[in-house]
């Protein structure tokens, strides 16, 4: 039988602190996850497309103001504040909270289901052809990743007045959806609330894929950009 003064305590207890920061932050990015889908479900349930939009930003404002945690909103901070495997852990997190909330959703409220279906209609060449011509998909999600990375970077300057603060936030998520662009979470929650999709699993999981690849670009290199104007 081995004593306890034969463990390394010390190793034991780095496990488990290891052990909890995983869970924690799984769990803070499944909220967020959630958080998306009921911005995406607000914005589904009105019509007016203007108005929904403005009503999205409730998502990410909770998100921030709960310090929860998000992949458009964290990427841009890889290598500084998030490492790879913390980022791959809220993108899982939440596809998790964008899938319980979409199948709820679409077992719940057939408005919101078939509100989803036909804003996936509208997508749908966007979405067919993301395996063979990619760069539309991208550039959309370059510009959304730009639009996040500004709107969640201004939130963290807390030299700046409260107000604006919330407003650079609104407008950010505002703008990216009266464009058009892509943000691979909200995408994720409009596939899975969706009631019907003659588009394949496989077609629509790469196109979110993409999405995800233009977000993390934008956002990172919106990020070093401005990095470099301030040094």
């Amino acid at each position: 039988m081995v004593s306890v003064d034969d463990i390394d305590l010390s190793e034991y207890y780095g496990k488990s602190r290891k052990s909890e920061k995983i869970l924690s932050t799984l769990k803070e990015s499944i909220f967020a996850g959630i958080l998306i889908g009921f911005g995406g479900a607000v914005y589904l349930s009105v019509p007016n497309r203007t108005l929904g939009a403005f009503l999205f930003a409730f998502g990410l404002l909770t998100i921030l103001i709960y310090q929860q945690k998000l992949y458009t909103g964290a990427i841009g901070y890889a290598g500084k504040i998030y490492g790879a495997g913390t980022l791959t852990l809220i993108f899982l997190g939440n596809l998790i909270g964008t899938a319980l909330t979409g199948f709820l959703l679409k077992c719940s409220n057939l408005s919101i289901a078939s509100n989803a279906a036909a804003l996936i209609v509208k997508k749908g060449d966007l979405i067919r052809h993301s395996w063979d011509d990619p760069i539309p998909v991208l550039v959309a999600g370059i510009f959304c990743g730009i639009l996040m990375y500004l709107g969640v970077d201004s939130w963290r300057k807390e030299t700046l007045p409260g107000a604006a603060r919330v407003l650079m936030v609104i407008l950010a998520v505002a703008l990216f959806i009266l464009c058009g662009f892509e943000h691979c979470i909200a995408d994720m929650f409009y596939l899975f609330a969706a009631d019907h999709s003659d588009i394949p699993v496989g077609i629509r999981s790469l196109f979110v894929l993409y999405v995800a690849i233009g977000n993390s670009a934008g956002a990172l290199g919106i990020a070093a950009l401005l990095a470099k104007k301030e040094d």
